[in-house]
C-alpha cells in the first residue's frame, strides 16, 4: 500500500512540474552583461526584424561597457542596443542586425476577463501559461489604465515576455510581485512609435 502511494503521489508531483515548450520562433532571450562581468536574463519579443521589444528593468543594468545579447530560439544569437526605455511603463526597445524570422503582429490591447497567453523563459527555458485579463490600472494619476493584471503564472527570468491574444502581441509581461502584470500593447505601440 505504502508503494501504491508513493507512485501515486510521485505521479502528481511530475505531473505539477514545469515542462518545457517550443517557443514561438519570434520571443527571444535577452542575456545582459555589465562592465563587471554580472548577468541577468529576461525575455523579448521580435516586432519588427531589426527591433525587440522588452522590460526597462530587464537591460537598466547594463553599463556603456556592458553587452546584451539576443538568443533565437533557432540558437542563432546576435549582439543588441537598447536604442529607447521608458522606465514608468517597464519598456525597453533593442535594435539588432535585421533577420529574416517572422515577427510577432501587434494586436488589440485585451479587455476584462479576455484569456490571454503568456510566456518566457524562466529559469532557462520556454513555458506559457493562460490565463484571465483581471482588470486595469495607472500607474500613476495622470497616466492612461495601460497596465494589465493576469490571472496567470510567470517565473522569474519571464519579464518582458509576450502577452498574446489570437496569435497577436497584447502586451509586455513586467512583473509578479503579487500577481502577474504587464503593460497594454496601447501603450507598447506608443512607446515604438518614432523608433525609426
Amino acid at each position: 500500500m505504502k508503494r501504491i502511494l508513493a507512485a501515486i503521489v510521485l505521479t502528481f508531483a511530475l505531473a505539477s512540474q514545469a515542462i518545457a515548450e517550443v517557443p514561438p520562433a519570434n520571443v527571444v532571450r535577452i542575456f545582459v552583461q555589465d562592465q563587471d562581468g554580472e548577468r541577468s536574463m529576461g525575455t523579448g519579443t521580435l516586432v519588427r526584424p531589426d527591433l525587440i521589444v522588452t522590460n526597462w528593468h530587464v537591460v537598466k543594468d547594463r553599463a556603456k561597457s556592458g553587452r546584451i545579447m539576443v538568443l533565437f530560439p533557432d540558437w542563432s544569437v546576435c549582439e543588441a542596443v537598447v536604442v529607447k526605455t521608458d522606465k514608468l511603463w517597464d519598456l525597453a526597445a533593442l535594435r539588432i542586425h535585421p533577420v529574416s524570422v517572422p515577427i510577432m503582429g501587434v494586436g488589440d490591447k485585451p479587455e476584462k476577463g479576455n484569456m490571454v497567453r503568456v510566456g518566457g523563459y524562466g529559469p532557462g527555458w520556454y513555458q506559457s501559461s493562460r490565463g484571465a485579463v483581471i482588470g486595469f490600472y495607472m500607474p500613476s494619476k495622470s497616466a492612461a489604465s495601460d497596465l494589465i493584471q493576469i490571472d496567470a503564472r510567470v517565473r522569474q527570468g519571464d519579464s518582458g515576455g509576450p502577452i498574446i491574444r489570437d496569435g497577436k502581441l497584447a502586451g509586455v509581461l513586467f512583473g509578479n510581485s503579487d500577481g502577474t502584470y504587464g503593460t497594454s500593447v496601447d501603450r507598447v505601440r506608443k512607446f515604438l512609435n518614432g523608433v525609426k
